[in-house]
Formats: structure tokens, sequence, C-alpha cells
């Protein structure tokens, strides 16, 4: 017998103790010895296997007693092992992984392994790489079920070349792997499998660990979890497929197999409900990894009983990723819903979630079409019962008209991001505490995403606190102002919420009479001009346009749309109103876009000072052109 140190645990040696598992923060530990220097020696001299003989005569221990103990000790935490025979070489890489677990030895999983059946039916896309992985973690018993023969289109999704061309699959991975790797055991079987009954008659399932149904067959998916934990309830299924861009895999076993059954029926009869449908198979390679990884630790993990390893899935365009248990999926699935994902991707409104007011079309415009009056903030309760003031809407409507005649007089090129930041420090300087400087100063350091613009990834900057740290997400272009005016609104948000306030209507609020202080602020200075002329055109028209939407949900949501008949029916088009609802209302967030009114009103000076100052400039450059 020899002893031997798990070196894949990463052990190290500082002046005051002995570390393993260095490198992983989560799992890093530390031993405190009376002698640091002579337990890191004899750690050192069992980095290669040695019988205790071979110990004791190298012992850095005076007394025998001492390496006894030391021996015991780290025995009995496991981190050392003991093997009867020299490493096999082909399998030292994955003894050091095993071993690295705490609390496994390599020994243990060996033993299981050396007895474990796996079954896999269907060695397409989902199963053709699974044997390959399998049998690199140790497994050596294997069944393929599938009658096919390799064709083109499998080439660049599935395991195999053109050399397989025209043979069967489960012939050629079965010669392939049987050539190779040394005492493996497979069976290849070309049978169709049709229902459980074909399934029994194939292969001996008393015999069989784990059953891998991945044939695209979803009758005899069904028909074998329906009936095979009846008779062999030992077995353990993982079952497995791909949508598009997705895929997804789940342990079932005869404690959770009638829920998920059920889960499974109502899926295929969601299907079966579809009058037509026109699709291609579209799974790559993508696919064929991701199952090979998820299966294979499912299956790994559920060998050890080291994790609940029972769902696996993949969005190949969001690069989300998961295995885990049912609870850890549930958390998964609420974080693959929050802000998070939002800021990076551009979703389409669920469609099935419950509306509170119907498309509006030319037809329905004016009639009532309140469907549900769901809950709304305070700020909107106030507004539902106060006389709308339409002073600040007049007055913005006539600097609107002006600003249009006389903008993109004027362009700096070399207004950069770097440029605004130095002015903003200045502002947030002289404006605020050291202490919020000093969080700006970090926020723009290292809080601040900037992404390139992609098909998939939104241009709609957010700002978004995790934990106690607050991130900025904006695409930048230095040659588009918009998102430097947006990048600058979005830093006076993340302020407040470093400071704790989380309430939306005091973030626009906040952040726009802040933003309008930093340009007048800076109104002497050239290189601001764009920023002051395109932001004060950006917010008029959105408070215009926000304002009459406003109104018309107002009187939606209290069922009396005649009033808003009677009060701007003038003002526009019918048509030109539908347009504006359809971009602006959201069918299923009532007053989604008050907070801007709101904020806008509460700022309607400081607006009217920078518009007042903005069309003198833009006057004054105009005439100086002529």
């Amino acid at each position: 017998m020899k002893y031997y140190l798990k070196k894949g645990m990463f052990w190290t040696k500082s002046k005051d103790d002995i570390i393993f598992y260095y490198t992983n923060p989560y799992l890093r530990k530390g031993i405190l010895s009376s002698d640091n220097t002579k337990l890191f020696n004899l750690l050192t001299l069992l980095s290669e296997p040695k019988t205790y003989d071979e110990i004791y005569s190298n012992s850095p221990f005076e007394q025998q007693e001492d390496l006894d103990k030391s021996l015991a000790y780290l025995t009995s935490k496991r981190y050392i092992s003991r093997t009867k025979d020299y490493f096999n070489k082909v399998q030292n890489r994955l003894r050091s992984f095993v071993d690295s677990i705490p609390n496994i030895n390599f020994e243990d999983y060996q033993k299981k392994i050396d007895s474990t059946h796996i079954c896999i039916i269907g060695t397409g896309t989902a199963g053709s790489y699974l044997p390959e992985s399998l049998i690199k973690l140790g497994l050596s018993k294997f069944t393929l079920i599938d009658p096919d023969i390799v064709e083109e289109h499998n080439l660049y999704a599935q395991n195999f070349s053109y050399l397989d061309l025209g043979e069967y699959k489960v012939y050629t991975l079965k010669k392939r792997y049987e050539k190779y790797y040394n005492n493996l055991l497979i069976k290849a079987d070309l049978k169709h499998l049709k229902k459980y009954e074909d399934l029994k008659m194939s292969i001996d399932l008393e015999q069989t660990d784990y059953l891998l149904l991945c044939a695209d067959n979803n009758e005899l998916i069904v028909d074998v979890i329906e009936n095979i934990f009846n008779e062999y309830p030992h077995i353990k299924i993982i079952i497995g497929g791909y949508a598009v861009f997705q895929q997804y895999y789940r342990l079932i076993t005869r404690g959770n197999y009638i829920s998920v059954l059920n889960n499974i029926k109502k899926n295929v009869n969601t299907l079966k409900k579809l009058e037509k449908v026109l699709v291609e198979n579209n799974g790559v390679i993508f696919d064929s990894l991701f199952s090979a990884i998820a299966v294979s630790k499912m299956v790994f993990d559920d060998i050890l009983n080291i994790n609940q390893s029972h769902i696996a899935k993949a969005d190949f365009l969001k690069n989300t990723f998961f295995i885990g248990n049912e609870l850890q999926n549930k958390m998964f699935e609420e974080y693959e819903n929050n802000p998070i994902n939002k800021i990076f991707y551009n979703f389409p409104e669920n469609t099935e979630k419950q509306r509170w007011i119907k498309d509006i079309t030319e037809e329905n415009i004016f009639n009532n079409n309140l469907l549900l009056k769901k809950e709304i903030a305070p700020e909107e309760k106030i507004y539902l019962i106060e006389k709308t003031d339409k002073t600040n809407f007049n007055k913005l409507m006539n600097f609107q008209d002006t600003l249009n005649s006389l903008l993109n007089t004027r362009h700096y090129p070399s207004l950069t991001k770097e440029y605004i930041s130095e002015l903003l420090l200045d502002y947030i300087e002289k404006h605020f505490d050291a202490r919020q400087l000093k969080q700006v100063k970090s926020l723009l350091h290292d809080g601040f995403t900037n992404v390139k613009s992609s098909h998939f990834v939104t241009r709609k900057p957010q700002t978004l606190k995790i934990g106690d740290k607050v991130f900025i997400h904006n695409i930048i272009d230095n040659n588009n102002i918009s998102t430097l005016n947006s990048f600058v609104l979005n830093v006076f948000k993340a302020l407040l919420q470093l400071n704790g306030v989380e309430n939306i209507y005091q973030h626009i609020s906040f952040s726009l009479n802040n933003h309008l202080r930093f340009l007048n602020y800076f109104s002497d200075v050239n290189l601001v001009y764009d920023l002051q002329s395109f932001f004060l055109k950006e917010i008029i028209n959105k408070y215009t346009i926000f304002f009459i939407t406003n109104e018309y949900e107002k009187y939606s949501y209290l069922d009396n749309i005649s009033e808003f008949v009677e009060e701007y029916d003038r003002h526009t088009k019918k048509r030109v109103l539908v347009e504006t609802f359809k971009k602006t209302i959201n069918t299923h967030i009532p007053f989604s876009n008050y907070k801007y009114v709101y904020a806008i009103n509460n700022n309607i000076n400081e607006i009217i000072k920078l518009a007042e100052t903005s069309i003198s400039s833009l006057a004054e450059n105009l005439h100086e052109h002529v």
C-alpha cells in the first residue's frame, strides 16, 4: 500500500501557514501546525506514491510518533490517499481531478464506474459526442442504439468525418473507440425503437444504470418514462433535445418521473395542436458539445453524489449555461427574467402577459379600451386625481418649433466620453461632497460597461445595482451625441443608487435636474454645445409625445375617454395619434412613461433656462453664418 498527496488540490506554503485549494477562493483553506516547514516537507515527499517504509526512511520528523500523527491527520482529512498499484498514466489526470474533490477518493470512484453500464439511444447531434466524454471520465460499458447511417448533413454537427460517410453511426463509434481505448465493452445495435417494449427486447435493463434518451421521438420517450420505473426502479434516465438556439436536459428518477412526465405530455400536446409547422433542423456543434459536457457532468455528479445536477440547459444567443438542481433552476430562471438580461438584450414583450389596455387602432382609439385596472405607483395615483396643468406643455411646444428651425448649425466632432468625464468630475467636485466625488471616480473607473453595438445587444442605456455595486450599461458612440447625453444622465442616476435611493421617480428627477444643471454650468464651453442643443431637442420632443400619451392613458384608466377626445382631438390627426400610441403605450404596464413627464415638470425652470440660452446662441450663430 502506498501513500500519496492529492496534488491537484494546489498546495502552497507561506511564512505563517500551509494553504491548499490556493487558486479557488471558495475552497481555499489553511493548515496551522507546530512546524509548517516539516509538514510541507512531508507533503513534498508524498508528491509521488511512497510506501510507509520509504516515507519513514526519508521522514522530516525526528520522532516516528510525529510522522504517524501527521499521516493519520492527513488521511482523516482525505488530503492524502492510498493506492495498491502504481498510477495508471492514462488515468492520471482524471485521478488528480477526482481526488481534488473534497472528501472523495479516486479509488472509490473507480469501483463505482467499473460496474456502471450506460445505454445511449440516438447517436446524432445530441448523442454522438457522449461516448467520448463518458469514456474520458473512465466509464467503459456502453450500449449504443441508432439505426441511421452517417450522411453529409451530419458532419458539421455530429462526431463523424467524411471517412465515415455511408457507415452506420453506432458501428463507426464502436470501432473508433475500441481501437483507441483499452478495456472498453461497447455493444452497437441498429434497432429502430418505437416503444418501451422494443427497448426491453433490445437491452438488459436490469444491468443498465443510465439510459440516455437522445432520440428525436417524443412517443418513445413518453412510453419509456411511463412504464420503466414500475419494473426497473433503479434506472436513471436523462432526456434532452434542442430548440432554436437552446438546449435542455433532465435527469429522471423514480422519485420525480411523474411530474416530469406530465410536463413532457403537456409540451407534446401543445405541439400537436399546431395546425402547420415549417422547420429545419438547425442543431450545430454547440448543441453536440453542450450535450457532451452537460450529460457527462450529470452522470459524474450522480455517481459521486457530489451535486444534484438534475437539470442542464443552454441558450447560445444569451450565453447562459446552467447545470444544477430544481431549486437552483428556479433561481436561475428568476435571474433570466431580471433587469440584468433586460440591460443587455432586446426582448419583445411577452404576448401572454396580462394587458391593461387593448391595442390602439384607428377604429377604437376614441373608445373606452380599458381591460384591467392594474396597480400603479403613488405618483401615478396623484396624477389621476389632479387636473392636468397644460402650461408646461404649451411652453415647450413653442420652444420645439424654434429649436427645430435653428438646430444643427454647429458640430464638434472632438467631443468624447473621456472629455465629458473630466467635466463631470469638475461638476461633482463643486456641487457634491468628497465621498460622492470618490464614488463617481470609482464608477467611471470600473463601474461603466461600454460595449460595442451588435445585432443582439440592446442600445438602451440602463443603470443597475447589484449588491452594493452599481454598473452602467451604455453603448457610446462619439459620433452620436445622444449616446453621450445618456452617459451623463446615467452617471447621475448611478450616484443616487450608490446612496441607497431606489425610487424610479426620484432617479429620473434627480438625474434630469443634475444633467440640466451640468449643461447650464458649462454653457460657455463650446465643446458642450452639441450636448446642450441635442439634449434639449430630445427632451422637449419626448415630453410633448409622452404628455399627450399619458393623458390618453389617464382617461383610458378612468374609463372616461370622451374627456380626452374633448381636450385633445383638435391637436392632431387621428392617424398620427394612433401611430404615436402604438410606439409609446405599454399595453402591459400603465403609465410607463409618466416618470419622464413627472421629472420634466419638476425641472421646468432649468429646461427653460437652457432653452433660452441655446436659442440665443443658435440665433447668434446662424446670424454669423449668414
